[in-house]
């Protein structure tokens, strides 16, 4: 079992350090692509040229030099398929041209450098289809072919009498290649992830400071309104004589609603920007989400420290989100809510027993709360199954948490 876990652990590791793949914006990818099928309908014609340069006739330069890659590039182009198809038919179309290259060449060993040249170009799709299909396709190609036809493949004795030692030695150098590709990949993705939360931060913070103004805006000026007016007409209502009972009934109604809209706002201004959260922290404001919920709230709170104040924020409005999205969709019975800090991390869970179903993107407001926790370098887990509940597992990280 001991073997197994750590087994599993040294392989998370290595996904880590490898790129993901496929992450790249579809206009970006359809730039880079657009790139890449022009370069691949340049070799028709420049290969075309190089095989009348070296003795061949026009017609044999013509069917192997451009009708090969001419072909891969339209059907890239015209083929209404998925972006990893038609990034196969490139890099197979450009790999074909390092083929011809070397065919048409007589084997020379610096047209193999054209492989180099193509495993790093394909690196810019940043996908692990083409990547992969681009390094098997050296080796075999290096194999087979130079079984069948050494000379076309190589120039010197050694690898034409061993084509499938020289195929594993290219295969290394090529794969040495891939490595600087893997690397640059990586540091793509690294930088587009970083920009990405970086854009969700200022927005995560851009929407907090506006509700923090508007927190202040109701409390210093249209609640101090509302309850001014109030006692207006409080004290109205008890100077209306006697005999006007019926205008000091309707006179003390208008101040009985006008206290429960006075309500109404506090309890918008609480949704805003709690002033709770900002004075005590996030499990005394919890405890008051929990109070406001209209579907019972357990909470199992295991550490009441400060921690920083766009973690808190984010924790606070991640489970005031789910409970909203409880009250609307889950037909819950009682919902249960942890919280524990701990080991640098801040760890929530909101878990209710209701329908489940829920889904990011469709309008249960689950992508707001993965916004949230993604700005801030978080974790987060959705389970809904149906008939099941929803489950809401986050983990922020925090490096500032002030002992208990």
């Amino acid at each position: 079992m001991g073997a197994r876990t750590a087994h599993q652990s040294t392989l998370s590791r290595l996904r880590q350090l490898l790129p993901s793949g496929d992450t790249l914006p579809d206009e970006v990818w359809q730039k880079r692509h657009r790139f890449l099928v022009a370069l691949l309908a340049a070799h028709a014609v420049l290969l075309a040229v190089f095989g009348v340069a070296m003795g061949y006739s026009v017609v044999h330069s013509v069917l192997e030099g451009a009708l090969i890659p001419a072909s891969f590039a339209a059907a890239a182009v015209v083929i209404p398929a998925s972006h990893r198809l038609r990034a196969g038919l490139v890099t197979l179309g450009l790999l074909s041209c390092s083929a011809l290259l070397t065919h048409l060449s007589g084997g020379y060993i610096e047209a193999h450098f054209h492989f180099f040249i193509v495993v790093l170009i394909i690196g810019l799709y940043e996908d692990w289809v083409p990547f992969v299909l681009a390094l098997g396709y050296v080796v075999l190609h290096h194999g087979v072919v130079g079984a069948i036809d050494p000379s076309a493949v190589y120039n010197h004795p050694s690898a034409q009498q061993h084509p499938w030692r020289w195929a594993a030695i290219h295969g290394a150098g090529i794969s040495a290649a891939a490595l600087l590709s893997l690397w640059a990949w990586k540091l793509n993705e690294q930088l587009r992830e970083e920009r990405r939360r970086a854009s969700l931060v200022r927005a995560a913070a851009v929407a907090d400071e506006t509700r923090r103004r508007i927190e202040r805006d109701l409390h210093d000026g249209v609640q101090q309104q509302i309850v001014s007016l109030g006692l207006e007409l409080r004290l109205t209502a008890e100077q209306v004589p006697s005999e006007l009972a019926e205008v000091r009934a309707q006179v003390s109604d208008a101040a009985e609603e006008l206290m429960e809209v006075l309500f109404e706002v506090q309890e918008l201004s609480r949704g805003s920007h709690p002033a709770i959260l900002a004075d005590g922290g996030l499990e005394p404001a919890l405890r008051a989400l929990a109070r406001r919920s209209a579907i019972p709230v357990e909470l199992d709170m295991r550490s009441s420290r400060r921690l920083d104040e766009e973690v808190e924020v984010a924790a606070y409005f991640v489970v005031s989100e789910a409970l909203a999205n409880v009250v609307k969709h889950a037909h819950a019975s009682t919902v249960h809510v942890g919280l524990e800090a701990e080991h640098g991390a801040v760890h929530l869970s909101v878990r209710d027993d209701g329908i489940g179903g829920a889904a990011p993107g469709r309008g249960s407001g689950l992508v707001g709360i993965e916004d949230r926790v993604n700005a801030l370098g978080g974790k987060i887990e959705i389970a809904s199954p149906s008939g099941a509940g929803t489950s809401v597992v986050v983990e922020i990280p925090c490096q500032q948490i002030d002992p208990d």
